[in-house]
This record gives C-alpha cells, structure tokens and sequence, in this order.
C-alpha cells in the first residue's frame, strides 16, 4: 500500500512538474514588455501639438549590431531608417526632430508606431539585407507633453528570435518556432471615464487613448493594407460584462475609447453616408460601466462586420470601391499601450497627469485555428545597397 501510495504520489507530483515547465515555457514563447528581443515594437509614437516622444534602444550584448526601423503614421505611410550599436550601448532620439545620440529619420508631426529589428550589414554591393539573430536588443520610450508639464514611459513589447527562416529578407513570421508568438488577447485595468474616486481629493479621470499595433502588417513599399478587428469585452466592479464594442483597424489605431462608435472614416461610402470604425464606446465612461473601476479584453475578430467601412466611391463616383478587400482581412493579434488622462489634487487647479500600461498577455495567437493557418507577419523591403556599419 506504502509503494503504490508513493508512486501516485510521484506520478502526480511530476504531473504538476510537468504543467508548471510547460505553462512557463509557453509563457516564454509570446511577446513581452520584460524582456530582450531581435525584434521590437513601440505601438505609441505622438509628436502632436507641441508633444515629442523619446526613444530609447539598448544593446546588452559584447558586440556590435545593426537594426532596421520603420516608423508607421496614422495614415498608414510608412518609411525606415537604419542604425548601429556599439557593444552595450545605448542611445536615443527624438521621434520628431531625429536628434540624439546619432541622428536618425524623423517623424514629425503625428501619431504613428515604430518598429525595429536586428539585421546583419550586407557583406558586399547588391547582396541584401537579411534577419539577424540577436536577442539582446530592448527598448522603451517617453511621451512628453512641455504644455501640461507631464511625461509617461512604457517599454516595448519584445520578440525572441529562436531560430532563422529560411527567408532572411522576407517576413518576420510571429507564430513561434522562429521569432515569439504573438499573445492570444491583451488584458487592461481601467478607470472609467469621468469617475471621480473622492469627491474633494480626487482623482478624476478623464479619456483613455488606445494604441493598437496589429501582429500582421505589411511595411513594404509596394504594402497592401491589413485590415483587423478588436473586440472588447467589458467587466466592471460588480462582474457585469458589458459586450458588443469593437473597433474596425486599417493598418494601425489609435483613439480614445470612449469615442468608438462617434467618429467616422474620413471617406464615405455609398450615397454620402458616412460609416463609424466601431461600437461601444460609451461602456467605458462612468454613466454606463456603473462603477468607477472595470476591466476589459481585446482580442482578435472576424472582419465581417466592417465590410465597407474603409471604402469609397471611384472616380466615375458610382463604383464603390472597399480597400479591405477579404485577401486583405486578418483575424490578427495585437499589441498595445493604454493612455489615460488623470487630474490630481484639488478643483479648481488640478495637477494634470498621465497613467498608462501596456497591459497583460493571456495565452498564444494559434494562426492554424484562428486565422486559416494564415501567420502573423511583418514583410518588410531588404536593401540591396551596399553601406559600411557607422561608428
């Protein structure tokens, strides 16, 4: 009885063994904010009415690398630029001005993302760019507002790079096996807008701005447009789930969340009607959530209910014409940053602040049940072009 006793007992003591490595193995295979990469992605960049925002890079390896960037606006133009570290170093620049440490391609004004990955320098002229595996690259970067005399920071969400494609200057493929799998749905705490947690003291919250960067994205020059939606699912205090918001993506978004479901896409369609990007955006204000604090879920959709938001009429202004084609619909993952105004102190002259959270990754994003077998991916334009690594 002892011996049969003792060997259940070892059998399920390596059962649980054998969940716990597996959960943290796959927890080690996703996107992260906390860890280094070869390939990285700052889904906030806002350089808008006087605001800049600072970019930090770090090497924490003994050697020399080259990364290759892409600044993406809310236009969906995108343009790259190239720079290299030093064993160790670290730099920075601002997105608006391109100065810094070394002097890179700005920005400007607007609102946009960046992304950036490790590449080995071309050995001769015309041989292309190609992936690197250097997992020794971080990033982080801090938005600054000179009017409000206010700042918020927030890393970057990192992709290990396991093992090489057979492509080296195709795609960077996000599904696991070689860079991280990007995570199943991100998770956010959040206070409702205009909930006031102490009537006399504060804080007041007021609007909380989203930036999501879709896993598939396509920055080549030749690009076609990813078209993606974000559900959101809503819980507040008391464990009511508010559902049915969601937000229609073409390419990149950023926007507040209490304005889904008010603000059109600049073009109309069909007879001058104009079609709004989403839904639900009153769940996250006070007046509907019912509670001061509440959590909410997103996570990747179907696109079937934003046919025809990002369309517009032809030049014979008959045929409508939808950019979201469905070869170009993807059921995609995102990652993301939460940015929300906070006033601190007493009325009537407040303290103006900025909360913010790239929030938590739950599970992995299975393109082989989740999008057709379609994987997340960023393509990307190799240069041909022959340049020596600058010092």
């Amino acid at each position: 009885m002892f011996k049969k006793t003792l060997v259940l007992s070892l059998a399920i003591a390596v059962m649980l063994l054998g969940l716990f490595v597996g959960s943290s193995a796959a927890q080690n295979n996703v996107a992260s904010v906390s860890k280094r990469g070869s390939f990285f992605v700052l889904p906030k960049i806002d350089t808008t009415n006087g605001k800049d925002t600072i970019v930090m890079i770090g090497n924490d390896a003994a050697a020399g690398v080259r990364i290759k960037c892409y600044w993406m606006d809310d236009w969906q133009y995108t343009w790259d630029f190239e720079v290299d570290l030093t064993a160790y170093q670290p730099l920075w620049f601002s997105a608006k001005t391109g100065v810094g440490s070394k002097s890179i391609s700005q920005f400007g004004e607007g609102h946009g993302e960046l992304k950036c990955w490790a590449i080995n320098v071309p050995a001769t002229e015309n041989s292309p760019e190609q992936l690197r595996k250097f997992n020794y690259l971080y990033a982080n970067a801090i938005i600054i507002d000179p009017n409000l005399g206010r700042a918020f920071e927030y890393n970057a969400w990192s992709f290990y790079l396991d093992s090489l494609p057979a492509d080296l200057s195709g795609a960077l493929n996000l599904a696991g096996g070689e860079y991280d799998f990007c995570p199943g749905y991100l998770i956010y705490n959040f206070f409702a807008e205009n909930a006031v947690l102490d009537a006399k003291l504060g804080p007041a919250f007021g609007e909380s701005t989203l930036s999501l960067s879709p896993c598939t994205q396509d920055l080549r020059q030749d690009r076609e447009p990813i078209c993606a939606k974000a559900k959101f699912d809503v819980w507040n205090e008391n464990e009511n789930k508010l559902t049915g918001a969601y937000q229609c993506i073409k390419c990149w978004f950023e926007g507040v969340l209490s304005e889904i479901g008010t603000l059109t896409w600049d073009q109309c369609d069909l007879n001058g009607k104009c079609k709004v990007t989403g839904v639900g955006g009153s769940k996250f204000t006070k007046a509907t959530l019912k509670t001061n604090l509440g959590r909410f879920r997103v996570s990747p959709d179907t696109f079937t209910a934003c046919r025809n938001v990002f369309a517009w009429y032809e030049q014979d202004y008959e045929t409508v014409y939808d950019v979201c084609q469905p070869e170009f619909r993807h059921k995609t993952p995102f990652l993301g940053v939460l940015l929300t105004d906070v006033a601190i102190g007493v009325p009537p002259a407040p303290v103006n602040a900025w909360a913010g959270s790239t929030g938590t990754t739950a599970g992995i994003f299975d393109q082989v049940t989740q999008d057709g077998g379609f994987k997340p991916r960023v393509l990307w334009d190799a240069d041909n072009s022959f340049s020596a690594p600058k010092q």
